[in-house]
């Protein structure tokens, strides 16, 4: 066989190894989902309920749209308003980026990090607690602060705003009352310990828990601040309640844990599910069913009426995310890195995607899309449409195309040599051969 078809039969095999071995790049995951009106995730947890609960649509797959990384880890859960996200990190900045690219449109610096805390975004203002012990209120168009409300400690609690008040907790121990539009005090109650979650909201009544020594879940009326009942947990309360059909749902932070369902009016025990480990997250509720993940690596579906168990589904490390419900599927993440998606009938997963570091914070959907942060510092968006090579430290199909690419240099460049110097020495000999005779 000649050296030219040589060549020409190594070329063509060397092209289809190459072929067979590069990875679908464009990750072409995508989702058909039924758009909802709803088109807006305001808050933690999505109301001021804070049921965790939308009719939004959401992804049925893990299709990454794009991630966008800040200069800390993300424990905060970010809002999603008029076509822009926004997000506290522990780098102390707030970010607010486009939905659709996750392009950067502005940042604000406060003086101290974001741990929990997260934005709500409220006509044309965007609310946040810090470190630093401030209560921001920020321009959602430019950024630029508008007021700032100095508690006396930490604040990782998150803003509830009804009829022009707002409300938040504090660790110096006070549950704060605000006028939304100037910043100033309208009423503050002292508990007896530190407020860490967020306070939740319904008929007229706040309801907020924290590390209280003597275990004490409080309910204040929402006009003055004063106290309409308390109920004696068995630990603290870390999250925030979710509230619905007029019972409230809380989770313990303690050993063994507990999950309780009390009276919205009356603050009495309707029932109580005991836990091996703690729940420092924040039930959602929807469909008959109570949600909630747990130290034990389990998320939990209890019966909302008699606390009876459904369905658990077993993660590979502590649940601290706040699970969210929406278009038949729970989304929470685990301290193993994940993501997950699991179906709110069966408790099977629908699917999960593992990000650098632990996922604490809680997802918002908006739009058939999810987004959510990871302490790898950066947020993540999910939805249908053109998906970007995930970065999820699983796939290797990226290290293996470009090693089989640089491994196929390589060959070509030996054998090419070796032919070179092959057919370069046959015609030495054949020129030789020519002159001698």
């Amino acid at each position: 066989m000649k050296n030219g078809n040589c060549l020409r039969i190594f070329a063509i095999i060397l092209a289809l190894f190459i072929a067979s071995s590069i990875p679908n790049v464009a990750f072409s995951q995508t989702s058909e989902v039924a758009l909802d009106d709803q088109q807006t995730w305001p808050m933690f947890h999505y109301d001021v309920a804070h049921t965790g609960y939308t009719r939004n649509a959401a992804p049925r797959t893990n299709n990454l749209l794009w991630r966008f990384q800040t200069g800390g880890k993300i424990d905060s859960s970010p809002a999603v308003v008029d076509g822009r996200v926004f997000i506290a990190s522990y780098d102390t900045f707030v970010y607010c980026l486009n939905a659709s690219t996750g392009e950067e449109i502005w940042k604000y610096q406060t003086g101290n990090w974001f741990f929990f805390a997260s934005p709500t975004v409220w006509e044309n203002r965007v609310f946040v607690g810090s470190g630093d012990q401030f209560v921001y209120c920020l321009d959602a168009e430019k950024g630029s602060l508008v007021w700032r409300f100095k508690t006396e400690w930490e604040i990782t609690s998150s803003p509830v705003i009804v009829d022009n008040k707002l409300y938040i907790g504090s660790a110096d121990s006070y549950m704060y009352c605000l006028d939304v539009f100037t910043g100033d005090q309208i009423w503050k109650y002292k508990t007896e310990g530190f407020l860490s979650g967020p306070p939740s909201f319904s008929n007229g009544k706040i309801f907020i828990g924290g590390w209280d020594p003597g275990f004490k879940f409080y309910c204040l009326d929402a006009d003055d601040g004063s106290l309409i009942w308390s109920y004696k947990t068995q630990g603290v309360i870390t999250g925030s309640a979710a509230v619905a059909n007029g019972k409230v749902f809380i989770g313990q932070h303690s050993v063994p844990g507990r999950i309780f369902c009390l009276d919205e009016n009356t603050g009495s025990l309707v029932w109580d599910y005991p836990l091996v480990l703690a729940v420092i997250n924040s039930p959602a509720v929807a469909n008959g069913k109570v949600f909630a993940g747990s130290w034990d690596k389990y998320v939990y579906a209890l019966d909302e009426n008699t606390g009876s168990l459904v369905w658990r589904f077993e993660t590979d490390g502590p649940v601290l995310s706040s699970p969210v419900i929406a278009d038949g599927m729970i989304f929470a993440g685990s301290d193993d890195k994940f993501l997950y998606a699991i179906d709110e009938v069966t408790g099977t997963l629908v699917w999960k995607y593992q990000t650098g570091l632990n996922v604490k914070s809680s997802p918002a959907i908006v739009d058939g899309r999810l987004y959510v942060g990871s302490e790898d510092g950066y947020l993540y968006c999910f939805g249908p449409g053109q998906g970007i090579l995930p970065q999820d430290y699983t796939d290797v199909s990226a290290f293996r195309f470009y090693s089989t690419v640089a491994a196929s240099i390589v060959a070509v460049g030996v054998i090419g040599a070796y032919l070179y110097v092959r057919i370069k020495n046959k015609r030495a000999k054949v020129n030789r051969q020519t002159a001698t005779s």
